[in-house]
């Protein structure tokens, strides 16, 4: 496996290794990932499962004894129990924030634990997190002297307004804010170049900052089981500059030459190496049996036999393996279309369009009223009834959600775009053999050679800025970074189709 990527660290800063709510994920990951990325000062915990830290103290205390310091630093969630962060922190190698500061060169670590939303086992109030947010930094002055240090803060809830939205135990599953107020405050009046939060599962591995150059980092884990866990390692310099690299389980596998392979994540190259195909060149016939995975059939079998052999030969590009299941693009004049909704994804309020025969690129906009938006829409798409749609996401994101929206708004679909929709993505992954490291369209797309003009987002931190604008009535300064991300999605995938014709037509 190739080494992961970090900035080149300077000299006088220190290297942080964060992550919080693991309540599924594997502890021997993070050696792998300190093996990979060493040199680490300080470990921070931001809450929750205390307990798998407890019964398994000692791949806990290896990992942490590969640190300068010797130290865990945490502070409990709002679901642990509180004998278990007695029992931790009673330990030699760890150190509970909330009840004190621990200093480290020029920064003060201190932290918050538990939550104030009223859920789970600890719980504080507003005015508690305030006293105690005061009392840390009355201790830090006091031990501060003449030396210059800068607070690091480790609280299990986010600030409020700060990658905070929670989809779980919501009401009618509309996102709500569930962060500190009080956190939220002290923030914005200190220089705090760095605060560590987890609790926000939905987050997890999301950073902000806010107007005074405070950086927020969620580091949040989801706990289904298999899902990844989301690591921030970060260089801290003592002007208070972080340089920051989030990883995930699941990297530190994925870059294995059997994750290369067209449905073949961390579980498959696990089971993968159990049945002895230890690399791309055991994909063979002869090894079928091997192949045979829980839950995959022979059309898996048969792809990954292909794409291993193109793969072996050198060859970069797509080759169409079903041709009855692209026959489609004998048709020629498509509609590439992509929609932005909301996280709950109840309201559409963009969708963009390129009609690839006349060449005419159209968004329909219309963040206050989604029954206009949607109508505009399919009039449209009805002036062109021969223009097949095509949209990309391999689970029929744009089709199913523009029907539930024509259903709720009583609008018809004169001319079937949903059902008449073809999700390129699936085309792709089930139908055809490719060589490219991934099917994702943004990263994809980048892969060909498109350039984004706002790499920064995606569909997660879009949907929840119109969540958030749904919920508070605070538009953006500015709506025309969503919608040339929007338009670039389109533009990407407009360039996928073209390279899927390409194979299509090129074997005709």
């Amino acid at each position: 496996m190739s080494d992961l990527l970090v900035p080149p660290r300077s000299r006088k800063s220190i290297r942080i290794l964060a992550f919080s709510d693991w309540r599924g994920q594997d502890y021997e990951n993070l050696l792998q990932l300190i093996e990979r990325v060493p040199d680490y000062d300080v470990i921070l915990y931001g809450g929750d499962d205390l307990d798998r830290m407890v019964a398994s103290q000692e791949v806990v205390q290896q990992i942490v004894e590969q640190t300068a310091t010797k130290r865990l630093l945490f502070v409990a969630g709002n679901d642990d129990e509180p004998m278990d962060k007695r029992i931790l922190a009673k330990a030699d190698y760890s150190h509970d924030l909330h009840e004190e500061p621990f200093f480290y060169k020029s920064f003060a670590f201190f932290g918050i634990e538990g939550t104030t939303d009223g859920l789970g086992l600890i719980i504080h109030s507003e005015a508690q997190v305030k006293e105690t947010l005061n009392k840390h930094m009355q201790f830090i002055k006091q031990k501060k002297g003449r030396r210059k240090l800068l607070p690091i803060v480790v609280s299990h809830a986010p600030p409020r307004d700060v990658l905070d939205m929670a989809m779980r135990h919501a009401v009618l599953r509309k996102p709500r804010e569930i962060g500190s107020t009080s956190l939220r405050e002290f923030l914005d009046v200190n220089r705090v170049p760095l605060t560590i939060c987890g609790h926000v599962h939905l987050f997890g591995g999301r950073q902000e900052t806010l107007p005074n150059k405070n950086l927020i980092i969620n580091t949040a884990s989801h706990d289904n089981p298999g899902s990844e866990g989301k690591i921030a390692v970060i260089d801290l310099s003592p002007s208070g500059r972080a340089e920051v690299c989030i990883f995930t389980t699941h990297v530190l596998i994925r870059d294995h030459p059997l994750g290369r392979l067209q449905h073949v994540g961390d579980k498959r190259i696990r089971q993968l190496l159990q049945n002895g195909i230890k690399d791309l060149e055991d994909i063979i016939p002869e090894n079928k049996a091997k192949l045979r995975l829980p839950s995959c059939g022979e059309r898996h079998i048969r792809i990954w036999i292909r794409q291993a052999e193109l793969i072996r030969s050198g060859f970069v590009g797509i080759e169409v393996l079903d041709r009855d299941k692209l026959a489609f693009l004998e048709g020629g004049h498509f509609v590439v279309w992509d929609i932005e909704t909301d996280l709950n994804q109840s309201h559409i309020w963009l969708i963009g369009a390129l009609d690839t025969k006349t060449g005419e690129r159209k968004q329909f906009f219309n963040p206050d009223d989604e029954k206009t938006c949607i109508k505009e829409f399919v009039s449209w798409m009805a002036e062109r009834p021969a223009a097949t749609p095509i949209s990309f996401s391999n689970f029929r994101f744009d089709p199913n959600t523009l029907r539930k929206s024509l259903e709720r708004h009583d609008v018809k679909d004169t001319v079937d775009v949903c059902t008449r929709d073809v999700d390129l993505c699936n085309r792709l992954l089930y139908y055809c053999a490719h060589t490219y490291p991934t099917v994702k369209v943004k990263d994809l797309a980048q892969h060909l050679g498109y350039k984004f003009r706002h790499p920064d987002l995606d569909g997660f931190s879009v949907g929840a800025m119109f969540s958030r604008y749904l919920r508070t009535g605070r538009a953006p300064s500015n709506w025309d970074p969503y919608l040339e991300y929007n338009d670039d999605d389109v533009g990407a995938t407009h360039l996928i189709l073209s390279k899927v014709s390409e194979a299509y037509f090129e074997k005709k």
